[in-house]
């Protein structure tokens, strides 16, 4: 037989779950909000629907706010309605790649194959100098110095503040991204008991950034949390930008 002390992180973990929900039961107990930049990125895939898209432009567009859409060139080109139903309605379009490697393992005329078709899709819209977001986030100095060479304007893969790059060492393009970035999974998992992250949230500073990279498939399940989340926002004053929109400014 195991010793009862083996049960007491379980016990406690328990405990803490349960107390999320009786604690944070409803949308009138979560903290008060705090204001601050707030950058909303989605990563558009060939799994996203037109219809989740859709409506996750309506959700957007009823809290006024920007947001990127890193989009796979693949897509892009096979989708060209959809990406203009996105620039109709305000938001940015940028990089992806053009079919999702992870582009790290990739040979140098691989990762600039992926990287000149996904830009020419793009430039197909109307596009030019776009952003860049690396699939999985995974990225490194070789290839920021590519996307410089090829004429992006920022590369939005590091979880990290927004800075001219002098970490990577690449002159003539912008590296971002944020303090805290929030993924599908807080949407999917923490957000069903959202008191304790707001709370989290909450007590980050109010002047560094937040950023917000979700894919329309998985957010779209639970429309409310990121409705919530945009209502939490707008009730302090906070800026939705894209991170277009943040480089300029």
């Amino acid at each position: 037989m195991r010793p009862l002390w083996l049960l007491l992180p379980l016990c406690l973990l328990f405990l803490l779950l349960l107390s999320d929900y009786l604690i944070f039961d409803s949308a009138n107990d979560l903290p008060p909000p705090v204001s601050r930049t707030v950058l909303l990125g989605f990563d558009l895939e060939e799994p996203d629907t037109d219809e989740d898209v859709a409506a996750l432009l309506d959700l957007l567009e009823a809290h006024s706010a920007s947001a990127t859409f890193f989009v796979v060139g693949k897509v892009a080109e096979e989708r060209p309605e959809l990406m203009r139903s996105i620039l109709a309605a305000g938001h940015e379009l940028a990089c992806h790649s053009y079919s999702h490697p992870q582009l790290t393992g990739l040979s140098e005329a691989g990762q600039r194959e992926e990287l000149t078709r996904c830009a020419e899709a793009l430039q197909g819209l109307g596009i030019e100098h776009p952003g860049f977001r690396a699939p999985y986030t995974r990225t490194d100095r070789h290839l920021v110095s590519l996307l410089a060479g090829l004429g992006y304007a920022y590369d939005a893969s590091y979880i990290e503040e927004w800075t001219h790059a002098p970490r990577a060492g690449v002159p003539g393009i912008k590296v971002s991204a944020s303090f805290l970035p929030l993924t599908d999974y807080y949407w999917l998992y923490l957000l069903r008991s959202p008191g304790p992250f707001y709370a989290a949230l909450r007590g980050y500073p109010a002047s560094r950034l937040l950023s917000v990279d979700l894919h329309p498939r998985y957010v779209m399940r639970y429309p409310s949390h990121l409705g919530a989340y945009l209502a939490w926002c707008e009730e302090a004053g906070c800026a939705f930008l894209s991170h277009q929109e943040l480089m300029k400014g």
